[in-house]
């Protein structure tokens, strides 16, 4: 099987949307988004763009005075469910909320939008129900849409 990336990056973040919606699988939700957008984050930036989170960085580099600390941040629940580089112990929990995989997913959508150009209709209607379900996903921001 031969796919571009592009093509990859749609079949992450579709299966994810399900993994999210249907199955309330935050877990490989999380690690499917995350592989999307940062397959299709690496891909802008070689383009001379900013990814999503480049983007957001902006709004925090107060914050955060260098992007590797903001990134880490950020990152920090993919990582530990791909590479488990911080806590590599079998015992070891991780509190994975609604908002971590709806934020990946955010990630990974507007990243696709950057991208690619034009989403996919199972992408809109995520776009669509994440913005509808945000205020409940996120009691407490300050941000109508991250």
């Amino acid at each position: 099987m031969i796919l571009s990336k592009a093509e990859i990056a749609r079949v992450q973040i579709e299966k994810a949307v399900y993994l999210y919606v249907i199955e309330k699988d935050y877990v490989c939700a999380i690690t499917l988004a995350g592989a999307a957008e940062e397959l299709l984050g690496s891909i802008i930036k070689e383009q001379g763009g900013k990814s999503v989170i480049g983007d957001v960085y902006e709004e925090f580099i107060e914050e955060y005075n260098k992007f590797s600390m903001f990134s880490y941040e950020i990152n920090n629940i993919r990582n530990e469910l791909k590479h488990s580089h911080k806590n590599p112990s079998l015992d070891y929990e991780i509190n994975i909320g609604e908002d971590d995989c709806a934020i990946m997913l955010y990630r990974a959508l507007a990243n696709y939008a950057k991208a690619v150009g034009e989403p996919t209709l199972k992408m809109t209607a995520c776009w669509t129900l994440l913005k509808r379900w945000h205020e409940e996903i996120f009691p407490n921001s300050k941000y109508p849409i991250l």
